[in-house]
C-alpha cells in the first residue's frame, strides 16, 4: 500500500564530508521513523472500515470515472469493497478467492488465475497489512516527510507489476501512520486514485467472509 530504504552508509566518514554524511544520516533516519509509524500502525491492525472514492483518469479521456462506497479490511488476506455509487456492486477477496456479487448476479472466481485480480489484490494487502513496506522485491521505494502528509512512492522492481504499475504513490496521515489515498499509475498513461475516509479500526463490523 513499498519497500524499506537501506541506503549505503559510508562506515567511515571524512573530516571533509562530514556535513554531507549527516545530512545523510538525518535523511536515512527521517525514513525509518517514517516507515517505523507506518508499519506499526499496520501491525496493529487486525479490522478496518473505511469510505472511498475512487477516481479513475483515462488518457484517452477527458472526463473522469468516479465511484464511491465502503471498505473493509481484515488479516489473513481478506479485503471487501462495496460500491454505493454510481453503480452498486461489491467486490470481496478472501484468501484466493474473488466474489463479485451485482445486480447482474454472483460470480466466483480464483485470484491466482487473473493477473490483474491477484496484482491489485497483493498490492492493498499488502499496503494494509504492512508487508510491501520491506519487500525491495518487489518495489523501490521512497519517503518524502511534507509536514501534514508522508508521501511514499513506489516504482515496481518485478516484470510482472512493471507490466501494470509505472509507479505507486502513497499518502500517510503523520499522527496515526494510516493510510489516507494511494494513486496508481499504469504504462499506458492511466491513474486510479482511492481515497479514504472516516476511518476506523480494530472493530467488529459483522462482515461475513
Amino acid at each position: 500500500m513499498l519497500c524499506a530504504l537501506t541506503a549505503a552508509l559510508g562506515t567511515a566518514l571524512q573530516v571533509e564530508n562530514a556535513a554531507a554524511g549527516g545530512t545523510a544520516l538525518h535523511a536515512q533516519s527521517a525514513t525509518d521513523r517514517m516507515l517505523n509509524k507506518i508499519t506499526a500502525a499496520a501491525s496493529e491492525m487486525r479490522t478496518m472500515k473505511c469510505d472511498f472514492v475512487q477516481v479513475r483518469r483515462m488518457s484517452l479521456l477527458a472526463d473522469e470515472m468516479k465511484s464511491s462506497g465502503v471498505m473493509y479490511f481484515e488479516k489473513d488476506s481478506k479485503l471487501r469493497w462495496e460500491y454505493v455509487e454510481p453503480v452498486a456492486y461489491v467486490m470481496t477477496i478472501n484468501g484466493g478467492t474473488v466474489t463479485v456479487e451485482s445486480e447482474a448476479g454472483r460470480s466466483v472466481s480464483d485470484a491466482s488465475t487473473s493477473r490483474i485480480y491477484k496484482g491489485i489484490a497483493d498490492l492493498i494487502m499488502g499496503c494494509m497489512s504492512g508487508e510491501s513496506l520491506r519487500d525491495s522485491r518487489m518495489f523501490r521505494t521512497s519517503f518524502t516527510d511534507l509536514g501534514s502528509v508522508w508521501v511514499a512512492e513506489m516504482r515496481p522492481v518485478r516484470k510482472d507489476l512493471q507490466r501494470m504499475f509505472t509507479s505507486i504513490v502513497l499518502n500517510f496521515d503523520p499522527s496515526t501512520g494510516l493510510l489516507r489515498s494511494m494513486v496508481m499509475n499504469d504504462p499506458a498513461g492511466n491513474s486510479t486514485e482511492i481515497s479514504v475516509s472516516n476511518v476506523s479500526v480494530n472493530g467488529d463490523y459483522g462482515i461475513k467472509w
